[in-house]
């Protein structure tokens, strides 16, 4: 009798080791399907809470712009909320308020030309504009009951109380219901079809043009720069002084910068505890501190209008921004774990630490997005304003002259030394080369060296102190050594 008993609790062991392992080895593949799951495209616009839930995750987090998408993630939008998610190939789907779309299947090429794709529609409202391929690449749009193959370019499907509508704008869409997936029915541009709750699609119809408007309605985004107009652009380390790493777009390890080494959509820079870098682009240039993590999310220009899209990612440190030449709707910002900053023809500063991210602009007008609740605060002209992890957001308020000067110092990698200027411009600092020849305070020409903004000469009980300071630049030839001298006026 205890002999059965035992062979009764080993087979019991042995099932439930079975078992463990076997949950185990499930898990194991789950993980390694996420971790080498093809990034197949990006979040492009969120508007108010919108949730990613990545693949194997019953948990969703606020996904912020620019976010990538990889087959078997999920997008939900909450009441009030849009979002638009753009694939690799080109294909744009834009998500109306309350709905949940998974992207079930999505395979590219290696020139990211659709093979096939398969996007779930859970609940509420989605718009589908699709990239045309050269072959007839599968394009599914799949609801609780029905799956519509689509033709064409341009669909609207929503689905609502177990039943299912799509409406073809443009090409056509071949659909069938769950229940009776041999019952296929095919729809031209112009006509909709609905799906009844376990029944044959209904129809096709003729849709009506307010019908159509109302759904785009739903469904659009407000108008941004067109990213089939835009060129991409790149930009360059101009400066480096201590450790500074490159990760370039699809590496898996970094690299020492070096200086003159471009940099493009998808570059991680970062810097040591001792580093400091300068990157110069075509309409402005970004200086980074110490232990600072800095992505490239957006280089771009619409050649027809000269209008920039400029974004990047700040994970953790401080850099410093000087903005120019952005037209139109151009835009410049800075995406952080709390916010989005941005500013238009300013000097920006961002510093983002554990405990929450600040901004300040000077010589223009600047925004900060908290992307919990999604609400904006304009910033103006020497204004600051911080958004700190536990959710609390300070008020705007006027820097002091001490915080200025702790946010314009330390910044410059060549020689260590940054401009200032205080907001009665009582106090200013110019750099000149001592080969360059004697500076004039005003518009002169100084014979090689920085033009100082003033006119007038330093009449007017200006006085000046002039210090020569020796600076030492090493390349990867030699070392030179060269004095520069510093002019501090005083009025």
């Amino acid at each position: 009798m205890s002999m059965d008993k035992g062979g009764v609790v080993m087979r019991n062991a042995g099932r439930k080791l079975k078992f463990k392992l076997l949950a185990s080895f499930i898990s194991t593949l789950l993980i390694l399907s996420y971790a080498y799951a093809q990034e197949v495209g990006k979040v492009t616009y969120v508007d108010g809470r919108v949730d990613i839930f990545r693949q194997g995750s019953n948990s969703g987090t606020p996904v912020r712009e620019y976010e990538p998408i990889s087959t078997g993630d999920s997008i939900r939008t909450k009441a009030g909320a849009k979002a638009e998610i753009r694939f690799e190939d080109n294909s744009v789907i834009r998500i109306a308020q309350n709905s949940k779309i998974e992207i079930k299947d999505y395979q590219l090429d290696e020139k990211n030309k659709r093979k096939t794709a398969a996007i779930g529609l859970d609940r509420g409202k989605v718009r589908t504009i699709i990239a045309k391929m050269p072959n007839a690449a599968d394009f599914a749009i799949i609801t609780p009951n029905a799956t519509g193959n689509v033709k064409g370019s341009d669909i609207i499907a929503f689905y609502q109380a177990g039943n299912s509508v799509m409406l073809v704008a443009e090409g056509k869409l071949s659909v069938a219901g769950t229940a009776y997936p041999e019952n296929k029915m095919l729809i031209l541009a112009g006509n909709s079809v609905l799906v009844p709750f376990d029944g044959m699609p209904q129809g096709p119809r003729p849709y009506l043009e307010t019908e159509r408007k109302l759904y785009e309605q739903d469904t659009d985004i407000p108008v941004v720069l067109k990213a089939e107009k835009l060129t991409i652009i790149i930009g360059s380390v101009s400066k480096i002084s201590g450790s500074v790493k490159i990760t370039a777009k699809g590496e898996s390890s970094a690299h020492e910068a070096r200086i003159g080494e471009t940099v493009q959509e998808g570059y991680q820079i970062e810097t040591d505890s001792n580093g400091l870098a300068e990157i110069r682009l075509d309409n402005n240039a970004i200086n980074m501190k110490p232990n600072t993590k800095l992505m490239i999310i957006r280089l771009a220009i619409n050649p027809e209008t000269g209008e920039y899209e400029n974004i990047f990612e700040l994970t953790i440190g401080k850099i410093k921004a000087r903005i120019e030449n952005l037209k139109g709707k151009s835009k410049f910002e800075v995406k952080t774990p709390l916010a989005v900053c941005g500013a238009r023809g300013t000097i920006l500063y961002v510093d983002v630490s554990p405990s929450g991210t600040t901004l300040f602009v000077e010589g223009g007008m600047g925004y900060i997005t908290n992307t919990i609740n999604g609400i904006s605060q304009n910033l103006d002209i020497g204004q600051n304003m911080s958004i700190a992890a536990t959710g609390t957001v300070s008020a705007p308020a006027y820097t002091t002259p001490q915080d200025r000067q702790s946010f314009g110092e330390g910044w410059d990698p060549g020689n260590g030394v940054e401009g200032y200027s205080a907001p009665e411009g009582t106090i200013g600092m110019y750099l000149y080369e001592s080969d360059a020849g004697t500076a004039t305070v005003g518009g002169a020409d100084t014979g090689g060296g920085i033009e100082t903004p003033d006119a007038g000469g330093a009449a007017g009980g200006t006085t000046e102190n002039v210090v020569n300071i020796p600076i030492t630049e090493t390349t990867q030839t030699s070392v030179s050594t060269t004095d520069v001298k510093i002019i501090i006026r005083r009025k």
